[in-house]
């Protein structure tokens, strides 16, 4: 099995902005990408922006990979969840909730 996808940061030479790469490996690099990555790629391009969707910068081929290029943001999810205090006080996990269920929401309203 491969290993699971990578997330590293790079500036991209067009642009100089720093973008965030998520690098799936492909299991049988001879059959080309798997159904499910090319659904994940046309769906994140085709969902119009929203603040709590991160947006698909562009995508190609690394070796026997695919290199999903996605707008850098400081923090994710986890790594908030991981250093906060546990438990978290209610009204942050409504917040956290809210804004999760709203970028789903936008995620199939859109697609």
């Amino acid at each position: 099995s491969p290993p699971p996808p990578t997330l590293v940061s790079h500036p991209p030479p067009q642009t100089g902005e720093l973008v965030a790469l998520k690098k799936v490996p492909l299991r049988r690099p001879e059959e080309g990408l798997p159904p499910q990555t090319l659904r994940e790629i046309k769906a994140l391009r085709e969902i119009e922006e929203h603040p709590h969707v991160v947006k698909l910068r562009g995508a190609f081929a690394q070796g026997p990979a695919v290199v999903l290029a996605f707008d850098y943001l400081v923090g994710d999810l986890g790594g908030l969840l991981r250093a906060a205090p546990a438990p978290l006080p209610a009204p942050r996990v409504r917040a956290l909730m809210a804004m999760t269920l709203r970028g789903l929401e936008h995620c199939h309203r859109h697609r």
